[in-house]
Order: structure tokens, then sequence, then C-alpha cells
């Protein structure tokens, strides 16, 4: 599992980063204290603040992510 510590300042942020998110084969989930939705999801990621900052949670084997970073 990796995780990332990202800030989405404005709705059309949020929606290119869930639109991305949906691009790839493993669960990515965002967190928010105790609140935890599908990064995967419009509606998931746009519910969420995420203008003071969250946490990316990628839910895959190194070797796998390792094919998709550049």
């Amino acid at each position: 599992m990796k995780e990332y510590k990202i800030k989405l300042m404005t709705q059309e942020e949020q929606i290119k980063f869930s639109k991305i998110c949906a691009n790839f084969p493993f669960d990515i989930n965002l967190h928010k204290g105790s609140y935890v939705v599908d990064a995967k999801s419009l509606l998931g990621v746009c519910s969420m603040d995420t203008t003071n900052g969250c946490i990316v949670k990628i839910q895959t084997s190194s070797d796998m992510l390792k094919k998709f970073e550049k």
C-alpha cells in the first residue's frame, strides 16, 4: 500500500482526480479523518472537503504500482 497527501482546492480538481483514478485497475481510496471514499467515485470525492488536505491510499503491490509510476 502507498499513501500520498494531497489537496484538491476546487471541484474541477476533484473531478479531474476522480477521472484519473478511474483509469487504474487497483483500489484507490481517499481518507479524511474517519471518512473514507472510493477515489474512483465522483460523487464520493466531491462530497469530501479536500481543501485542507486528505490522504490517498493505493491498494496494490509495489510491482503493479511501478508499472504506472512515471
